[in-house]
């Protein structure tokens, strides 16, 4: 007897789906680890990101200025 039929595992696919949702938080949070920064790119929160990048100006231009 033949039938056509799909059988999908639900389980496994809400599962999967937890499983990109988790990897993808870890690449945000692994990025977050190796550049130091809490915000490392404007994906992560413009906002902070902009306010980041004034400071981090303002530091190098107290460093150079110190040299």
């Amino acid at each position: 007897m033949a039938m056509n039929s799909i059988n999908t595992n639900s389980q496994a696919l809400i599962a999967l789906q937890s499983f990109n949702g988790t990897n993808s938080q870890l690449g945000v949070a692994q990025k977050r680890v190796s550049t130091g920064y809490r915000v490392a790119d404007a994906k992560d929160d413009g906002g902070a990101f902009a306010v980041a990048q004034a400071v981090r100006s303002d530091v190098a231009g107290v460093i150079a200025v110190g040299e």
